[in-house]
Formats: structure tokens, C-alpha cells, sequence
């Protein structure tokens, strides 16, 4: 789960910037759904039921705690529906909201109307209340949060419900190639690691219809975000 999100209205208005407590307040409602799903029931029990398989109360009481600790996981990380953007920071000054700049965002126009597009897409196009951005999600003062982001890129974007590609350049699909998103560093891992992604032209209409890929339906008997590392490259 991502260490802050973007909690926003059904029309995507009403933005708030809301850390992990609040996240999972949030979500609550769906993770008590998910364990009183009949499937998920099934796999409790049977993790509960390992003791009768292992002789040694310390290897038992192992693999028990940790059986029921993937599938609270699980349970959680599946009910954290939010969307996720892919973008190329803005260049000019000012720029694109940061972190510090939450507060006072209407004074930066430019980064301000991205963060409110996004909501507004995420919202009436794709469904979600939640969404995440790099400029503005992560405190980079923090080093030990920057760290943390970075080792967990890929399962933040792994996880998202959808990647919205926002090309910044682009008109429409023919030039979308001449785009400088297709520059950055983290763009293929952006490219790779979303189960669904939707690409959006400078004015924030969809380009082509959205990716093949949609995400699997979730076991609860499985992990639901695939491990991997992220490219040390840092914001600028």
C-alpha cells in the first residue's frame, strides 16, 4: 500500500491528501467484505487447521502465523482501489505540486489543473475514489520515505486498479511517439509493471481504446503484487 494517497469524490472533486491511517479507514468496509467472502473463509480455515500437519510446535505456529498474515495482506492490498499516474514532470517554474507545496497548490496552476485532471479520470472513467502521484505523494525530504518509494515503485504501480499515461505533448495517436514521456527512465517499468493502463493526450482525452491487459481476478491463495526492484534514478 502506498504511503499516502489522493482521496477524491465519485466526480472527482473534494481532494484530500491522506496518509496510511486514514487510507485504511477508508477501506475498511471492503476488507471486511473480502474475509467474509466464502473463499477467503475456506483458506482461513485451512490455514488454521496446518497445526494438524506439523509435529513441532515452533515450525506450526510458523507457518500458521504466517498463512493468516498473507491473507490479511492479501485482503487489504485487494480492497486499495485507486489509480496510479504515469507522467513527465513539468519543466517550467513553477512546476508540478509537490509534497510541500500541498497547501498552496491553487498558486501553481499548472501542477494544481494535473492533480485535478487526474482526479476528475480517475474518477468518472475509471471508477475509483483514490489515486496516487509521484510529485506530490512522496515527501523527498524524508529520505528513509524516498527510499521506501522507491524500492516499492513497481508494486505501487503492480497494484494500482489503473495507470493513467498522461502524454503532456501529445494531440493525438499519430504523434504520440514524439512524445518526451517515452524519454524518461521510468517509463518502461511504468509500461510493465500495471495490470491495466489507459493513455490520455494533453487535454486529457483517452488515446485508442485502454490496454489488453486487465487485471486477473485475485486468489486469495496467492500473493496480489509481484516482487521486483525499482531503477535508482531520483526525481528531479
Amino acid at each position: 500500500m502506498p504511503i499516502r494517497l489522493l482521496a477524491f469524490d465519485k466526480t472527482g472533486s473534494n481532494i484530500r491528501l491522506i496518509g496510511r491511517n486514514e487510507i485504511f479507514t477508508c477501506i475498511l468496509p471492503g476488507v471486511f467484505s473480502k474475509t467474509a467472502d466464502p473463499k477467503f473463509q475456506l483458506e482461513w480455515t485451512a490455514a488454521e487447521r496446518l497445526k494438524d500437519m506439523h509435529d513441532t510446535w515452533s515450525v506450526n505456529t510458523l507457518y500458521r502465523q504466517n498463512r493468516m498474515r498473507e491473507l490479511l495482506q492479501g485482503a487489504v492490498e485487494q480492497s486499495v482501489d485507486y489509480a496510479i499516474l504515469s507522467h513527465t514532470w513539468i519543466r517550467d517554474t513553477p512546476g508540478d505540486v509537490v509534497f510541500q507545496d500541498w497547501a498552496t497548490r491553487e498558486h501553481m496552476s499548472r501542477g494544481n489543473t494535473k492533480i485535478v485532471k487526474f482526479c476528475e479520470v480517475a474518477a468518472r472513467n475509471h471508477d475509483v475514489t483514490l489515486g496516487w502521484i509521484d510529485t506530490v505523494c512522496i515527501n523527498k525530504d524524508s529520505s528513509s520515505e524516498l527510499d521506501e518509494s522507491i524500492r516499492s515503485m513497481y508494486n505501487w504501480y503492480r497494484g494500482a486498479s489503473v495507470c493513467v499515461a498522461y502524454l503532456s505533448e501529445t494531440v493525438d495517436i499519430c504523434g504520440a511517439h514524439r512524445d518526451s514521456w517515452f524519454t524518461r527512465g521510468w517509463t518502461l517499468q511504468e509500461l510493465l509493471a500495471p495490470a491495466h493502463s489507459v493513455f490520455y493526450n494533453r487535454d486529457w482525452e483517452q488515446l485508442g481504446p485502454s490496454s489488453d491487459t486487465e487485471k486477473a481476478t485475485p486468489k486469495y491463495n496467492l500473493p496480489s503484487k509481484k516482487q521486483a526492484g525499482s531503477p535508482a534514478e531520483s526525481w528531479s
